[in-house]
């Protein structure tokens, strides 16, 4: 399956269409925060993980906020780890 990215050009051509993809992930992302028993009961369906395990998974920390300062922290671990030569900033990676 090939990546999908969204580009300065489409963000700012398809404003209607990134706002509402946009709404659509902060409502899963508000919803996983608010009902982990319901993501414990997905994770099975996607993965080879057992329902008593996913019952007993420590759950990431879900926010609708974007946090730069970590996302840069998580490239330079990328890069300090050598995944890639040159890690790219938040900036370069977020449109808008």
């Amino acid at each position: 399956m090939p990546t999908r990215r969204a580009g300065k050009q489409f963000v700012q051509g398809e404003a209607e269409v990134v706002e509402r993809f946009t709404r659509a992930m902060e409502r899963s992302l508000d919803h996983a925060r608010d009902d982990p028993d319901a993501v414990r009961a997905v994770i099975p369906t996607f993965t080879q993980i057992p329902p008593e395990l996913a019952g007993r998974m420590r759950l990431p920390v879900f926010t609708s906020e974007l946090d730069r300062a970590a996302i840069d922290e998580q490239m330079g671990f990328m890069q300090q780890y050598g995944a890639v030569e040159e890690a790219p900033t938040a900036d370069e990676l977020l449109c808008g």
